[in-house]
């Protein structure tokens, strides 16, 4: 098998069993906090849809009904909104003096449009994903400017993908896997970047439909 991201898939391996998500609100998650964000490249390509729905049908036996994301590639995420500077903050609040910081380095960037791949399908334990491919690491300099503390809560490597759905059950890893290769084609197909996206969606439903807040046009 030949995938961008050959670590990612060996972990999912290694877990044995995927990683079920439990509908529901998770409320020592987000406090009460309503809204969450995060910056990404929204996909439009006719092209590109097509892979990801021959995907998603193809694994739809494995995947929760309920995923209603657009489809899209999170290239860093911001936290919760909270509309005001608050003395007793988390340390993943989101706050409009943070998206203004982040909005004056995107525009002293000057980031010209470009180009990314999308490939077949890999998985983490939670969710299956198509790969992006991102040679030129045009990704990293992105989250450079975005992520203002140097991080944004992961506690692993970032891999760029286009999520296919999350996992409704308990699953053997290697059986879910076993035909990633071979399932859908894995011919990189062309993701034209013109535009970056603010997203938010309900802290309470993170399955639910994103919102879009602001669009950043690349110069």
């Amino acid at each position: 098998m030949s995938f961008y991201y050959p670590q990612v898939y060996q972990e999912f391996l290694d877990a044995r069993f995927t990683l079920p998500s439990l509908p529901g609100d998770h409320p020592d998650w987000h406090k009460g906090r309503r809204h969450y964000y995060c910056w990404a490249i929204s996909v439009d390509s006719d092209d590109i849809c097509r892979r990801w729905q021959q995907a998603q049908q193809h694994y739809a036996g494995y995947l929760r009904p309920d995923y209603h994301r657009q489809l899209h590639l999170t290239v860093a995420v911001c936290g919760f909104w909270q509309p005001q500077d608050l003395t007793s903050a988390h340390n993943d609040d989101f706050t409009p003096a943070m998206l203004q910081r982040q909005l004056e380095r995107l525009q002293q960037a000057e980031i010209a449009p470009f180009h990314l791949d999308v490939g077949g399908v890999n998985s983490f334990a939670s969710a299956p994903f198509l790969e992006i491919g991102d040679d030129h690491n045009l990704l990293g300099g992105l989250r450079e400017l975005l992520l203002l503390n140097g991080d944004d809560f992961r506690s692993s490597i970032y891999c760029p993908h286009i999520t296919l759905g999350l996992y409704r059950d308990r699953f053997e890893s290697s059986v879910v896997g076993a035909d990633f290769s071979v399932a859908i084609d894995t011919m990189p197909l062309k993701l034209a970047v013109s535009s970056l996206d603010l997203l938010s969606y309900e802290a309470s439903a993170p399955a639910a439909p994103l919102k879009l807040e602001q669009r950043v046009w690349l110069s």
